[in-house]
C-alpha cells in the first residue's frame, strides 16, 4: 500500500525532472492507493461482465428468433393477401374482357347493318 511519505517522495522526484506543473499533473492523474484494483477485483469484475454478456447474448438470440418468427408470419399473411387480390383483379380483367368482346362485336354486327342498309339503299 502506497502512503502519504511514499506520494511525497515520488512528487519530489518527479517535480526535480518534469518541473512543477507537469509533476501536479501527473500527481492529480495518479489514484489514492485506496481507489487502485487489485488483480482479485479485476477477476470479479471479468467474471460479472462475462456473465452480463452471456445473458444478452441468450436475450439477443431470443429476440431475434421471435422476430423471425413473426416475420415469417407476417410475409405468410401477405402471401395469403396477395394472392386474394391476384385472383380478384384477374376475375375483374375477364369479366371486363368479356363486356369489351361483347361491346365491340355488337358495334362491328351494328356497323355492319348500316353498311348492308346503306348499300340496298343505294
Amino acid at each position: 500500500m502506497t502512503t502519504h511519505a511514499d506520494r511525497s517522495a515520488l512528487y519530489a522526484v518527479l517535480q526535480e525532472v518534469l518541473g512543477s506543473r507537469p509533476a501536479d499533473t501527473l500527481m492529480e492523474m495518479i489514484p489514492q492507493s485506496e481507489q487502485l484494483a487489485t488483480k482479485s477485483d479485476l477477476e470479479v469484475t471479468t467474471t460479472v461482465l462475462r456473465s452480463e454478456m452471456r445473458e444478452m447474448r441468450r436475450k439477443l438470440k431470443t429476440e431475434m428468433s421471435d422476430l423471425r418468427v413473426e416475420l415469417r408470419t407476417d410475409m405468410a399473411e401477405l402471401r395469403a393477401d396477395l394472392k386474394g387480390d391476384m385472383s380478384e383483379i384477374r376475375a375483374d380483367i375477364r369479366s371486363q374482357t368479356r363486356t369489351f368482346v361483347v361491346t365491340q362485336t355488337a358495334t362491328v354486327f351494328g356497323v355492319a347493318g348500316l353498311v348492308v342498309a346503306i348499300q340496298q339503299l343505294l
